[in-house]
């Protein structure tokens, strides 16, 4: 399936810019105002950034493995979308 994201505020290398944004097998083939597949219409207040990395995070191993250990944090990251 295509889908496009329209009405997109995308960080691009040059800084923000509002276009749109098509997308195929979970890839993007296409930014520019072309409208191709489904259209998802987006509120103008969405942004569409690079993925994010959690750079902060305690496991708490050893020690204190009754406040997180390797597992539970793992989980953590896993259901919290990083």
């Amino acid at each position: 399936m295509i889908y496009t994201f329209t009405n997109a505020e995308i960080y691009l290398p040059t800084g923000l810019q509002r276009t749109n944004i098509t997308i195929e097998n979970n890839k993007i083939i296409q930014i520019g105002t072309e409208v191709m597949g489904i259209e998802i219409k987006l509120a103008p207040s969405c942004i569409i950034v690079p993925s994010f990395i959690d750079l902060h995070a305690h496991f708490r191993e050893p020690g204190q493995t009754a406040k997180e250990d390797l597992t539970t944090g793992a989980l953590s990251g896993l259901y919290g979308g990083y």
